[in-house]
């Protein structure tokens, strides 16, 4: 049990903006000290920022920290790029001066491409673009082609200030690397406050949990992802009836899209709602159970404490990051987890809620 690419500054960019040329990336690092003292407050002036996000679910999550950062920095002037329902969903508090839905093109392999010109018609003007994804595609290329902003950061090469992608970094704090090259005091845990979902979502959550018995400890689980990501159902089922049996306190509400062949008393299903109410149910529980998907990820940002069960995607770049967490891993197959090192885990956890208030 287990408790991109890289990317480097541009040499021999031509800066076409209010950035000395003698003090571009070229040859340097960010962290140079005339570089911090002049560059990095050249950006953080840009009049028309542009901020370019378009993922799956689960990376809006990761991302938000960096998001909020930029949006509260550059002081309700940036524009935020995403796709459509995002803002409503997680970035309705953030002081922005607007935002332009995408229009998808394609997704392949999970990376979303969009169309760059009409995004480009839209914007019509852009002194600082900011790119947030994990994976670069050509449509971004030609957003730089047709906005030619005085100033670019992101994690490619490409970008005038480009953030190392390291591996075996926590991708929120890898994002977070984003906006701290215009400001390297930020510290991540200043913006990970939970998720701020809309408020109908918020209260019937709390209302449906008041409908359990006085006293009741209830654990999210969420078992569905990527086929090569998930955890067989029986061992799920074998794990899951152990842990009820063990511990009358507590029911079990399963979150996600489809309904897992998942039975057990003080077991209820809650799959099938809408993506807000089942990260409002994540966010009101004692604990939780899953792979790695966006409610694990919703969990740790609300500081839900849990297990997350993970096989080739790994606990240090995509677990836990904020709240108590406990990952279990077992080679590179998820089948090679046992029920015994998950109910182990999950002792673990009611250790840690044993002091608290149900």
């Amino acid at each position: 049990m287990e408790v991109g690419r890289p990317g480097r500054a541009r040499r021999g960019v031509r800066r076409r903006g209010r950035v000395p040329r003698s003090l571009q990336a070229s040859g340097r690092t960010m962290a140079d000290p005339e570089l911090g003292l002049i560059a990095r407050q050249e950006l953080r002036r840009a009049a028309n920022p542009l901020a370019l996000f378009c993922n799956g679910i689960g990376d809006h999550i990761l991302t938000l920290p960096a998001i909020r950062a930029l949006a509260e920095m550059l002081g309700g002037r940036l524009t935020l790029a995403c796709l459509p329902g995002a803002r409503e969903l997680f970035f309705a508090d953030l002081p922005l001066a607007g935002v332009c839905e995408l229009r998808t093109t394609s997704v392949e392999n999970g990376v979303i491409s969009f169309d760059a010109d009409d995004l480009a018609a839209r914007v019509t003007h852009c002194d600082l673009l900011v790119y947030l994804n994990r994976a670069v595609t050509d449509c971004v290329g030609r957003v730089q082609e047709l906005l030619v902003p005085e100033a670019s950061v992101g994690l490619f090469p490409q970008f005038d200030y480009a953030v190392p992608f390291r591996r075996g970094v926590h991708a929120a704090d890898l994002a977070f690397e984003i906006p701290r090259i215009l400001d390297p005091s930020l510290t991540i845990d200043s913006f990970a406050q939970p998720l701020g979902l809309p408020p109908e979502y918020r209260l019937a959550a709390k209302q449906f949990r008041a409908l359990l018995p006085p006293g009741t400890r209830v654990m999210a689980v969420h078992t569905e992802t990527a086929r090569d990501k998930m955890w067989p159902i029986g061992c799920f089922q074998a794990a899951l009836s152990a842990f009820l049996e063990r511990h009358p306190e507590f029911w079990i509400l399963l979150v996600g899209e489809h309904e897992p062949a998942l039975k057990a008393p003080r077991m209820l299903s809650c799959c099938g709602v809408e993506l807000p109410m089942s990260l409002a149910i994540v966010s009101e529980a004692s604990c939780f159970l899953g792979v790695d998907s966006c409610l694990l990820h919703a969990a740790d940002l609300c500081g839900v404490p849990g297990v997350g069960l993970f096989g080739p995607t790994s606990p240090e770049e995509f677990g836990f990051r904020f709240s108590s967490g406990v990952h279990v891993r077992s080679g590179e197959t998820m089948q090679a987890i046992s029920e015994a090192d998950v109910l182990h885990a999950l002792e673990g956890v009611t250790a840690v809620l044993a002091g608290t208030q149900p």
